[in-house]
């Protein structure tokens, strides 16, 4: 009804509609995670240092001798909904649209607090209400008008019994007025009918028009955060050695990198880089975007889990040897907390391939990558759900995920809006093979990528 509001709610199901909508939900969960949050305070600090002058000197110069470290229990709390519409014509049964999408939030509380399911339900539901009232406006008003119903359909709908016609006019004269009056009364519902359906004619290709022209201001209802300084540390390693070799993340860091250039972000790249590059490459970002607003990680590669931890593989990194991996791999939390220091932390990760160090069979070695707690103000997007693996996009120029980033980070919408309908670009292409997730939260205002102050 928000789609069409002049639309009528047929609740007598015996009379004939335009348009049947199907809504089906797969599935709503909810899903908690445990985990736990380091508390440090310093119990005893050192002297001042000799030289320090001013007080600020002196309390900069101090360091910790003594830290009391608290383990406070955490609690993670997701909402998952998958639900499905469809929307077909009476008439000819032409399926106008057919889309199905995941929707999620989450929240963390720690110590004695605890998420509640119901504000995360109702914000979720109210982003699927919010994707499906998108979704049909767009493909109704995109699609030719809804076929009203002719003349000839509702003559043979309200034609009179034939026993009645036949009656002889000059026998039965009072009958043959009461039928003449009942005719005449429906061609002027005829009438009538026809004007209202060439009205709403009118309405959609007036509705198509104004969503083709529309603007391309952000339109986020939140307020936009403000962000002047963005940098980006972009990484794509194909090189492996032997069969690990990836065809396209060398060709999806750059087409990022340019995407991002364009969007006003200050970008290092680094492409097949060993692991002595990517350390260096990670403390030279840190110092660059020491006070960016956003700092922003892409990497394009191989990724593994390992016992529960996420690591990023260089190119020189030896793969028959599964024992060296977390000496020689980059660790995914460990750059998100040490080396990302933008005020927002945004990760995408196109790096769920084949774990290629499964084929040695060791015990906590699995595909895909696993589910990662991070602090607010940091947002992660993978390519593909936790323990599952993404497609390299063999034979295409980009990979699907990169693909779908990159036709989607220049909207002028909110990041969670983009990621949801990258998800969905990547499900319809990959046969929802491939399912991206995001884990962690942003906080403040609306973040518009298209927004970034050159």
């Amino acid at each position: 009804m928000q789609v069409f509001p002049s639309a009528i709610w047929l609740s007598d199901k015996s009379k004939p509609a335009d348009v049947f909508l199907d809504v089906n939900v797969y599935s709503a969960r909810t899903i908690d995670t445990r985990s736990y949050q380091e508390r440090r305070n310093c119990r005893r600090w050192s002297a001042p240092g000799k030289d320090a002058k001013g007080a600020l000197q002196r309390l900069i110069s101090r360091s910790c001798l003594d830290w009391q470290v608290e383990q406070i229990p955490c609690l993670t709390r997701r909402y998952e909904l998958d639900v499905q519409i469809r929307a077909r014509q009476r008439l000819n049964e032409r399926v106008l649209t057919s889309e199905r999408q995941a929707f999620a939030g989450m929240e963390r509380q720690c110590g004695d607090r605890t998420p509640t399911t119901a504000p995360l339900q109702a914000q979720v539901e109210s982003d699927a209400a919010m994707w499906a009232t998108r979704t049909l406006r767009a493909s109704l008003a995109a699609v030719a008008p809804l076929t009203p119903v002719t003349t000839q359909q509702i003559a043979v709908n309200l034609d009179l019994n034939p026993r009645e016609q036949i009656l002889d006019r000059t026998e039965n004269a009072e009958l043959y007025k009461r039928l003449e009056e009942q005719r005449r009364q429906q061609e002027q519902a005829l009438a009538i009918a026809e004007a209202k359906a060439a009205a709403e004619i009118a309405k959609v290709r007036a509705e198509a028009e104004a969503l083709r022209n529309q603007p391309t201001e952000p339109r986020s209802t939140q307020a936009i955060a403000a962000v002047e300084d963005a940098h980006a540390l972009v990484i794509g390693n194909s090189a492996y050695p032997g069969d690990n070799k990836l065809a396209n993340p060398v060709n999806d860091a750059k087409a990022m990198s340019a995407k991002l250039r364009a969007l006003g972000f200050k970008v290092t790249e680094l492409s097949n880089a060993n692991r002595d590059q990517m350390v260096r490459g990670l403390s030279e970002f840190t110092k660059t975007a020491s006070r960016a607003d956003l700092a922003l990680l892409f990497y394009a590669g191989h990724g593994v889990q390992i016992q529960g931890v996420n690591y990023m593989i260089p190119v020189d990194m030896s793969l028959n040897d599964p024992t060296q991996a977390t000496l020689q791999a980059v660790s995914l939390t460990q750059v998100v907390e040490q080396y990302l220091p933008g005020k927002t932390k945004l990760v995408f990760l196109d790096a769920c391939r084949d774990n290629p160090l499964m084929a040695f069979g060791i015990r906590g070695i699995t595909k895909g990558l696993a589910p990662i707690n991070v602090s607010e103000g940091t947002l992660i997007s993978y390519a593909t759900k936790d323990g599952q693996v993404a497609e390299d996009g063999v034979g295409q120029a980009n990979s699907p995920f990169t693909a779908a980033l990159l036709e989607h980070l220049g909207d002028p919408d909110d990041i969670g809006i983009i990621l949801r309908t990258v998800r969905s670009k990547v499900m319809q292409r990959t046969n929802n093979r491939q399912q991206p997730w995001e884990y962690g939260s942003l906080t403040g205002g609306a973040l518009v990528l298209s927004a970034i102050k050159r």
